[in-house]
């Protein structure tokens, strides 16, 4: 991380489609697997997929709300709310998704 808080590009570590589906496939059948496939979907930040709870799951219109996010200070985990406004927010999920949450 550089001193003005901003992630350098060498910080960023992306997979590989290929490598994601080999992460999904060791995955399958643990509680780690749709954590993984939500976050691979939508790119929702650690905090925003951690703080999400059934309440913010509509399947019916296949969104998820974004209204808060797991966060640590002191070595305290709490909920609370997204740092900023725009970060409350609704997020598409494609119909696979949906299936896979059902």
């Amino acid at each position: 991380m550089s001193l003005s808080g901003k992630a350098d590009s060498r910080d960023i570590h992306v997979y590989t489609p290929h490598k994601m589906q080999m992460l999904l496939t060791k995955a399958k059948g643990r509680r780690t697997y749709m954590p993984i496939l939500v976050d691979y979907s939508t790119g929702l930040r650690r905090g925003e997929l951690l703080g999400l709870k059934w309440d913010n799951v509509d399947l019916e219109r296949g969104v998820l709300s974004i209204v808060q996010a797991l966060k640590q200070a002191n070595k305290e985990v709490y909920s609370g709310r997204p740092k900023n406004k725009s970060s409350r927010r609704q997020v598409a999920i494609s119909p696979t998704i949906v299936e896979a949450l059902r």
